[in-house]
């Protein structure tokens, strides 16, 4: 089994869950984070790469999850 195709789709889910019970949008988490809803959605999807994203990404579903 793919583990980095795992890793994307487990983030994905997270972090839609997490903006549904926070209320937000992708649009404004790309806001609070400083980068497009696209490049945003891009890094979500593993369709790019930015670990200082990424991180920002963990901590957001993190607090949420204590994943």
């Amino acid at each position: 089994m793919d583990k980095s195709k795992d890793y994307k789709t487990d983030l994905a889910k997270k972090v839609k869950v997490a903006l549904v019970e926070s209320e937000m949008t992708q649009a404004e988490l790309a806001k609070e984070f400083g980068v497009t809803r696209q490049y945003l959605n891009a890094v979500i999807n593993g369709k790019m790469q930015s670990s200082l994203l990424q991180s920002k990404l963990y901590s957001f579903v993190g607090g949420k999850y204590g994943s």
